[in-house]
């Protein structure tokens, strides 16, 4: 079996699960993804089947799309509701006109620091395995590209948003940069990419029918 298959995945489990589930049913044929999603995240998740795997380099995944919900008043080290509380504040009293302010900043060309807990390397060793030691090295801010960033709801404090940006940049960074500029904390609630380049996430096959129908719903979906 060669070719590519779109997995919806849900929150709570990694994208190497997915690969594995994936692998389970195509065995022998390898198989590989072209880039994570936190495990907390949901959503599109592109997987490489076979002879597919060799298809990467040429796949064009440059832009990434998301709805993110922003939790605002609350900061924490991991920058979403799975960290240690740094920092609350009390966002009842913040405006739309405020929010279109701060969102204004992060459309374009930034910098952008990313979190501390990241699978970015330090010295050959992944950060959010020296931030679990304790070690919280200071990195860099990286030029990252959102092109286009509009809020959808205000019900505070929960801010919803809808994000396509380049590849690398972080939506646990933009919430706590947000809330931060809002001088109230800010961290990132909930993640779902509907989007990878071309490729959405309403044509993918959710990682549930894979457990259910197994081999013959990736035949059917596969590219």
């Amino acid at each position: 079996m060669h070719g590519i298959l779109f997995v919806d995945k849900p929150e709570g489990i990694t994208s190497n699960e997915v690969v594995r589930i994936v692998k389970q049913l195509v065995r022998p044929a390898k198989v590989g993804h072209t880039g994570t999603l936190d495990p907390a995240a949901s959503g599109l998740v592109v997987i490489l089947i076979g002879a597919g795997t060799r298809t990467l380099d040429y796949l064009d995944e440059t832009r990434k799309k998301y709805e993110l919900v922003v939790r605002l008043g609350e900061e924490t080290d991991t920058d979403d509701r799975d960290g240690k509380v740094v920092r609350t504040g009390d966002p009842s009293g913040i405006t739309s006109a405020q929010i279109e302010e701060v969102l204004a900043h992060y459309r374009g060309v930034i910098d952008q620091v990313p979190p501390h807990y990241s699978a970015i390397k330090k010295d050959g060793v992944r950060l959010y395995k020296l931030a679990r030691k304790g070690v919280l090295t200071d990195m860099p801010p990286r030029k990252v590209e959102i092109f286009s960033l509009t809020f959808s709801g205000w019900d505070p404090p929960l801010l919803a948003l809808e994000m396509l940006c380049s590849k690398g940049t972080y939506a646990r960074a933009l919430a706590r940069d947000m809330g931060r500029d809002l001088d109230v904390g800010g961290r990132l609630q909930s993640l779902r990419r509907t989007a990878s380049g071309p490729y959405e996430v309403a044509n993918a096959v959710h990682i549930s029918e894979l457990s259910t129908t197994g081999v013959e719903i990736i035949a059917e979906n596969l590219i």
